[in-house]
């Protein structure tokens, strides 16, 4: 058995992941920052004193360093450790939380689910009082499908909010669970906090947020199958969103999801090519791509449909957070062509992508898609009457898209992790 076999071995589930999900000495480095932390935060105050020895090996220092230059983006995080390491006593708690933030977020990234949730936690612990950190820990252990440990950091950011009336961290806290709860099939539970978020918006004048809040109830709305409701929720939050803010493009890709549904194909793709000319980040732009394809098979243009799919298997899927859910839109897409051995294929690595994400609904569609794959079920065709209030709907979308300016929001564009929640 190897040394670092021996050291996995050793140490519970929750910390061994640091160690598999971190390759070479940063893992271990990272792994020994967050025991010593934990131990810290823990330990009673006259126990934090003497916790750790004064003098650190040179063989560790050396490690310390070899982390360091292995990745440079999160040396600043680490140098901030290292220094807390050798004088805790005299570190202040902010710089401490903002480094384990910063290593959350690094880790996030680079697709260490696990770990980038341990550190946000940590942050979260380090300062028990303020509501962002915790709202963060909550999004972050939920991505990495710890849903018990989501919940309470969210409720957490909630009560805290609350008692120093940090409204708009309130809202979150609501909408964080809202999302959580979505995901894991309450539906009830999902409402109640979507529906709380949206009255404390407009209670306390985060107009942004209401809209916000309207926008996951129609996203909830919609993935439940209740598409009349949905429409009415997209219109709420459509009419609610200052002009520029940063969500009104996903809002529009969404509403084109929602017309993907029923089967309103072409005006699916006249938002979702909207969409991708004005949004250019590669994990939001794959996912637009991925639901143009599938729009673009189901409504019949053979050609357009195979120059896109082309293009979106030309990108590297694994290094966005949509992969499961790109690979099903893309066996939906070959599905409507009737092109059922790679649909089937399709299908079936957006099952097992989903499940290992634990993303539950994804991993819902992808196997009844792989169902109806397997019996040669065809796409159900376009409706021939239209619906004037969906044309209305798409119009005003449209409007909004050509207005829409990155540069001019209504506040700071700071980057969500909810722009798609899924």
């Amino acid at each position: 058995m190897s040394a670092m076999s021996e050291l996995r071995h050793a140490v519970g589930s929750g910390e061994a992941s640091i160690l598999d999900e971190v390759p070479s000495v940063t893992g271990v480095v990272l792994w020994q920052k967050w025991r010593h932390l934990r131990d810290w935060i823990t330990a009673l105050p006259d126990a934090q004193t003497g916790l750790f020895h004064e003098a650190v090996a040179p063989w560790v220092l050396n490690k310390w360093a070899e982390a360091r230059l292995a990745d440079p983006t999160i040396a600043p995080a680490l140098i901030v450790l290292d220094d807390w390491v050798r004088s805790p006593e005299t570190s202040p708690r902010a710089p401490l939380a903002e480094a384990c933030q910063h290593i959350a977020q690094w880790a996030q990234e680079r697709g260490y689910g696990e770990t980038a949730a341990l550190f946000a936690e940590t942050a979260a612990q380090l300062l028990p009082q303020d509501p962002t950190r915790a709202i963060l820990a909550g999004k972050l252990a939920r991505s990495a499908g710890q849903m018990a440990r989501a919940e309470r950091w969210f409720y957490t950011s909630i009560e805290v909010a609350r008692k120093h009336g940090r409204w708009e961290e309130y809202i979150r806290g609501h909408l964080g669970l809202g999302i959580l709860f979505m995901l894991t099939k309450k539906d009830v539970r999902a409402r109640e906090h979507f529906s709380a978020a949206a009255t404390k918006a407009i209670w306390t004048g985060y107009e942004w947020l209401a809209a916000e809040a309207q926008h996951d109830l129609f996203q909830f709305m919609t993935v439940r199958g209740h598409y009349a409701v949905a429409e009415a929720h997209a219109r709420r939050a459509l009419s609610s969103y200052p002009k520029h803010h940063p969500r009104v493009p996903f809002l529009a890709a969404d509403v084109a999801y929602l017309l993907i549904c029923r089967q309103r194909y072409t005006q699916a793709i006249e938002l979702l090519r909207r969409f991708l000319r004005i949004v250019h980040s590669p994990p939001d732009n794959v996912l637009g791509l991925s639901m143009l394809v599938r729009a673009l098979g189901a409504a019949g243009h053979e050609r357009k449909f195979l120059r896109m799919r082309r293009r979106l298997l030309s990108v590297e899927l694994a290094a966005t957070p949509f992969e499961a859910a790109a690979l099903w839109h893309l066996a939906e897409a070959e599905r409507a062509m009737q092109d059922w051995q790679p649909a089937a294929e399709h299908a079936r690595v957006a099952l097992e992508l989903a499940l290992a994400e634990h993303d539950l609904e994804t991993a819902q569609l992808a196997g009844e898609t792989l169902s109806r794959v397997e019996v040669h079920s065809p796409v159900e065709p376009e409706p021939a009457r239209d619906d004037p209030q969906v044309s209305e709907l798409v119009a005003q979308l449209v409007t909004r898209l050509t207005e829409w300016a990155p540069t001019k929001r209504g506040r700071p564009r700071r980057r969500s992790h909810e722009d798609w929640s899924r």
